[in-house]
């Protein structure tokens, strides 16, 4: 199996290069990282899968961290199960600081089969462009019944800092409310 890593990046500038050294740790190298900049992460998201050649990408943002054994653990369960994603836990760093399921953060930082990304159609972009792209990619995957098989160890750190877009239970509610219409 061949992996890409695709980075959408604001250019975090305290924190990308402790994410691609994060990367370079790798027990397990990437095949291909592909780095996209734009104010429309689904756009970004969508243009990086389709420059990909890989059969699987692992999506990490540009302040997030991978533990080393991340890539290979991801791919040993996906290659050994009929997964279409495999997620793990995270522990939140910076701000907060903790560990969370996989169902807290869904989809962040899974390694995900490119084939299921084609099936969906790809990411779609929330009215404002950047919010819950990646909550609706998720829930667009469970719609199609994919399936999905957790590490419930914490393979990477989520960055939590001053100024990033977060996930509110009230967008949650509206993002399950629109998936039913």
């Amino acid at each position: 199996m061949t992996i890409t890593i695709i980075m959408p990046t604001r250019f975090e500038r305290d924190y990308i290069t402790e994410a691609f050294q994060s990367i370079y740790n790798q027990t397990r190298k990437p095949d291909e990282i592909v780095i996209v900049k734009g104010h429309n992460q689904a756009a970004q998201m969508n243009q990086a899968v389709n420059s990909s050649t890989s059969d699987a990408f692992i999506y990490l943002a540009d302040d997030d961290l991978l533990n080393p054994d991340f890539i290979a653990r991801h791919e040993e369960v996906m290659n050994n199960t009929d997964a279409d994603i495999v997620c793990s836990s995270l522990q939140e760093i910076g701000l907060r600081n903790g560990v969370h399921e996989f169902w807290d953060k869904p989809f962040m930082c899974s390694l995900i089969k490119r084939s299921l990304w084609k099936k969906v159609g790809g990411f779609d972009a929330w009215p404002d462009g950047q919010s819950l792209v990646d909550g609706q990619f998720f829930h667009k995957c469970l719609k199609v019944g994919a399936k999905i098989s957790r590490i419930t160890e914490p393979l990477w750190k989520y960055r939590v800092h001053e100024g990033q877009t977060e996930i509110t239970m009230e967008q949650t509610e509206e993002l399950h409310r629109r998936l039913k219409e």
